[in-house]
């Protein structure tokens, strides 16, 4: 079980990561989209900036919840709490893996048409699943060793 200060450290750490996160679409959107219609001449994303936005939304509500647990003792206590209940450490594994399986499950779905209508689809799509693949597998393989 860990710590209220181990908490809090990890809370800094995130914090920190999630700030560089910030930059991250800033700086891939402007040069992928110079290539792509340089090197394709289409519109792959009709929403893309929409997609930009949410992201950047969604890491400052993470950053604004990481500061607020550095700096309200309340906060940071009801937090760590949630954190280490075992009820919610279950629900929150569960539904990560019916999310991993359901994700997996539409996506070969989507590959079986996309094999039919497009073959640059189907590939995206393939390796998509792929990765989402491999980072299970080398996610079991490390925490069958840890545990």
């Amino acid at each position: 079980m860990q710590s209220l200060a181990y908490f809090k450290k990890i809370t800094k750490i995130k914090l920190i990561i999630m700030c560089l996160a910030t930059l991250l679409p800033i700086v891939l959107v402007a040069p992928l989209e110079t290539f792509i219609k340089e090197n394709f001449n289409i519109e792959v994303l009709v929403l893309r900036y929409l997609v930009v936005a949410l992201y950047e939304i969604c890491i400052i509500l993470k950053i604004v919840r990481y500061i607020l647990i550095l700096t309200r003792k309340e906060y940071c206590s009801m937090q760590y709490t949630k954190a280490i209940d075992e009820r919610n450490i279950f629900i929150r594994n569960k539904t990560q893996n019916f999310t991993i399986k359901t994700i997996l499950f539409f996506n070969s779905l989507a590959l079986i048409i996309s094999g039919f209508l497009e073959p640059l689809i189907f590939m995206v799509i393939a390796s998509e699943s792929l990765v989402i693949v491999i980072i299970y597998f080398v996610a079991y393989l490390y925490y069958r060793k840890k545990y």
